[in-house]
């Protein structure tokens, strides 16, 4: 909860209540990178679970609510290739993908 409600905080606006579950889905990914005085091991609950070794850059390269510029392909035309899109939480790949909002189908 706490998590939750300092991103929460952080935003410009308040959210609706569709997004809270995806709110929730990032502070679970954000707190399961980082290690606990639980586990006797060195190492995050993520790493246990997957046995993926995590990379900060991609897994830290957003946060929750940030705008992006989404690519969405080409078929050699004069339309848009990126989507507004609205960053939620990291998929937990290995190609470091993550879970948008498309601004313009809401």
């Amino acid at each position: 909860k706490e998590l939750c409600r300092s991103v929460q905080a952080s935003l410009p606006s308040t959210i609706p209540k569709t997004i809270v579950k995806d709110l929730v889905s990032y502070a679970v990914a954000r707190m399961n990178i980082r290690r606990t005085t639980a586990i006797n091991q060195n190492v995050c609950p993520k790493v246990l679970f997957t046995g993926i070794k995590i990379d900060f850059s991609k897994e830290l390269d957003l946060e929750f609510g940030t705008y992006a510029e989404v690519y969405d392909g080409t078929d050699n035309t004069f339309k848009s290739r990126s989507i507004p899109c609205i960053a939620f939480y990291p998929c937990s790949n290995s190609t470091g993908s993550w879970e948008f909002m498309n601004l313009k189908t809401k």
